[in-house]
Order: C-alpha cells, then structure tokens, then sequence
C-alpha cells in the first residue's frame, strides 16, 4: 500500500481494482457483478479531473462508478466530492483496463493542450498531449460499453490524425456523431464552446440537441462585496500605478459599460467585457477581472465566482489554495453541458 496525502492508493493484480479512499474508510471496491446487479446504468469517466463530467452525468442519472487521472490532487479532489466513486491514480495510457469494471458509458476528456487555440502559434501534429486521445481507443478495445463520450475542443478537428482516430472508433463498432455545443446556450452563465463525440454500439447515436436558452448574464454569479480589491489609483508609494495600456482599456470599459464591467488579465482578448452576459471561456489562471469604477478599484474573480459561473455546485469541495483551484476549474467539463449531453445519450441506449 502506498500512502500518498490524504489518500490511500491500493494497487492490486489483474482482474482486481484499484481504490482510493480516505484514510480509516477504505471500502469493498464494488465487483462487477454488483454493478450489474443494479438496473440503472452505469458509466466510468476517464481523464477525470475536478468531476465536471462525472457531476453532470450523475446529474442525468448515470451512476459514475469509476474514475481515474493521472494527477493526485485533481484524483483527491473527485474523491473528496465523490467518495462513493472507485478512484485510480494512473496515466490513462498506461493503466490495464482489465482491472476496469464494466459500463454502459465511457466518458472521456482528453488533454485539449495539443488542440486548443491557447496553445499560440506552436502546431505540433503530435505529441504527448494529443496521445491522450488514443488512450481512449485502447480503454473502449477491452471494455465494450454501449456508448462513449468523448468532450474536447472544437480544433481537436482539426488535427490530421482526427480521422484516423475516428476510423479507430468506428473499427470497435461504434457509430459516431460529432456535435458542437456552447454551455452558454444551456444558460450557464459562461461561454465553453466544446466538441462532444458520441459514439453507440448498437442503436443509432444521438445528435445532440443545442437548445439555446437565453443567455444569462455573469452579473448573476458576482460577488460586488467581496475579494481583494486594488486601487486603479494607488496612494503614493503604496503601489506602481497602472501601464497606460490597462488604463486605456478600463477608460474604454467606462465609456461602454459604466462603472462596472470586465477586463481580461490573461489571452489575446484586449478590450473590456459587460457583465450583462456570459463571461468568456476561463483557463487555468482565471484570465478576468473585476472593475468597480464608483469605488476605483479592480480585481480578479474569485473562485467561487469562477465555479458558479461554470455551474458547478455550491458545494463542491475544491482544494485550498487559488492556484490549484483555478487549474482544476479551468480543465474542468461544465457540469450543465455534461448533464445535457450525458441525458441524449442515456435516452437512446436504454
């Protein structure tokens, strides 16, 4: 047994299953035939991170029995949220999924790293982020579950291995279908636009409905009241004064917005932003800020304003420390998009 934090991992043969748990609580993990002893599905999220995935899915009604990442604190994370979930610490790409416990549907959120846009002008073809994807492949290869979910970011198209790895799908037996939603169309109050893979064993796979519920504004998940605040202004000798390029773009949020608006820290976004709708795709250093010109001053969001705005619960246990929960917030699945894609795929294969 290897003791790692708070959490205990038990690594154990071929056909048995690892477990993390609480110290002191460490459980039966649940055999296969207990799963199947239940009647309603069951599924396993791979990549697994912060549970974003797992949250929405359970949200639709798949009982999420399994859970593995590569790394410890978003694993102590999902645990702490879900301990009824099995969790294993290992790289997708390494681990024996025969220790897996069989499933109805696979969900899976690969690395977007090798994708996405954020990642400026490198253009690798391939590399270790996007190897994650075929992770994926070998776990549906031994596994068989009736449906998978693969969420990702729209360029994950873009990539010219794309169709070879959609051919890897498809030779399992899986029938595809590829569907592009923005969570701020289900009315969480957050653009995520993100790529859903669905793919079916043996019904017709769903296309995935975009019900573009009215926008709601991030105004609604903001805590005027609350954070650190710094003085656009600062007293002499206190603080260096704004660069002329941060003033520029709080004047310009003044003249559009009024006295209180968004200005992004972090990404290519140079202007200001309303509050009066959904705050734009967060990363993994938070990337906006408040202003509050009526008290001249401006900070970033706070997290639990960054986890409302995402659709996370209330509470849901994050780990101490703004860093960390930003990285986990920042990778996480929305779990409204997750939810609405998750009850699609739940109703066709029932």
């Amino acid at each position: 047994m290897l003791t790692t934090g708070r959490l205990r991992t038990v690594r154990l043969g071929v056909g048995e299953r690892a477990h993390l748990a609480l110290p002191g609580t460490l459980a039966r993990p649940r055999s296969r035939a207990d799963v199947a002893s239940r009647g309603d599905l069951t599924g396993i999220d791979l990549f697994a991170g912060l549970g974003g995935f797992s949250f929405g899915a359970q949200q639709a009604g798949l009982r999420v029995t399994f859970a593995i990442n590569h790394w410890l604190e978003a694993v102590q994370a999902h645990e702490a949220n879900m301990p009824e979930v099995v969790h294993v610490c290992e790289d997708v790409r390494k681990f024996d999924w025969r220790r897996a416990p069989k499933h109805d549907v696979m969900l899976a959120s690969p690395s977007c790293k090798g994708f996405t846009r954020a990642r400026g002008k490198e253009r690798m073809e391939f590399d270790a982020y996007r190897a994650t994807s075929w992770g994926v492949v070998e776990a549906l290869e031994v596994l068989e579950p009736r449906a998978v979910i693969v969420e990702n970011v729209p360029e994950m198209r873009d990539w010219k291995l794309f169709p070879a790895w959609r051919a890897a799908l498809e030779g399992l037996g899986y029938r595809l279908t590829e569907n592009v939603l923005d969570a701020a169309d289900l009315g969480v109050p957050m653009h995520r636009t993100r790529l859903s893979v669905v793919g079916t064993r043996d019904r017709a796979p769903p296309t995935i409905a975009n019900l573009k519920k009215p926008h709601t504004p991030v105004s609604s998940v903001l805590r005027w009241d609350e954070g650190a605040w710094d003085y656009i202004d600062p007293p002499r000798r206190r603080r260096r004064p704004l660069a002329p390029r941060w003033r520029q773009i709080i004047e310009e949020g003044g003249r559009r917005f009024g006295p209180r608006f968004l200005v992004p820290y972090y990404g290519s976004t140079a202007t200001a932003r309303s509050i009066e709708r959904p705050l734009g795709s967060i990363s993994t250093k938070g990337r906006f800020g408040l202003v509050d010109l009526d008290r001249g001053a401006y900070r970033m969001l706070e997290t639990a304003e960054i986890r409302d705005a995402m659709g996370f619960p209330s509470d849901v246990w994050l780990p101490p420390g703004k860093v960390s929960s930003l990285l986990l917030l920042g990778n996480a699945v929305a779990p409204p998009q997750a939810r609405h894609v998750v009850s699609q795929v739940l109703a066709a294969v029932a």
